[in-house]
């Protein structure tokens, strides 16, 4: 009864459902660690403006200068207290031209993406910013990874199973 059950086309599918399954698993791993990491570089992101803002020595400017042009990869969107864009980064610059909405439609996106990080204004605690980010490139690759892979077997089996079938039909026209 087992022996019948296990044949190579029960031990092929078994083991494309394990690296699919594996995949996936994998790449949801990925994507959290990648979306912590971007949380952590938004956080060293904001708090090295407020050191710009804060510090009046001068010796904490070389630290902030080396960490906020180091984000190139996360789209961030500030706003005040008011909800009112303060400014932008990481944005697609054509579209940001071309498009007077375009700034607000990727706001909406990042608030229901991310939780953001509020900044608090050192001198005067009524004054808050709040910094939306978006999602990175790689990050989006990383989640829709799994699905493509998905596409690719199913095309794999699809075309083996037409060819299989072919090939048995080809044999039967000669008997």
């Amino acid at each position: 009864m087992i022996a019948s059950l296990f044949n190579w086309r029960t031990g092929l599918a078994l083991i494309a459902i394990v690296i699919v399954s594996s995949s996936v698993f994998y790449s949801q791993y990925l994507a959290k660690k990648i979306i912590k990491e971007e949380r952590l570089r938004v956080e060293q992101w904001v708090e090295a403006a407020k050191l710009l803002v804060t510090d009046s020595t001068g010796v904490s400017t070389k630290l902030a200068s080396l960490i906020i042009p180091e984000n190139k990869t996360i789209p961030i969107i500030v706003t005040n207290e008011k909800g009112e864009i303060v400014t932008s980064a990481n944005l697609d610059s054509v579209k940001v031209a071309a498009d007077t909405g375009y700034v607000r439609a990727q706001l909406k996106q990042f608030r229901a993406q991310n939780i953001p990080v509020e900044w608090v204004n050192p001198l005067d605690s009524a004054e808050r910013d709040y910094y939306y980010y978006g999602h990175t490139q790689l990050l989006n690759e990383v989640q829709y990874f799994p699905l493509i892979q998905l596409l690719i077997v199913a095309l794999f089996i699809i075309i083996t199973i037409i060819t299989i079938s072919t090939r048995n039909k080809s044999t039967q026209n000669q008997v």
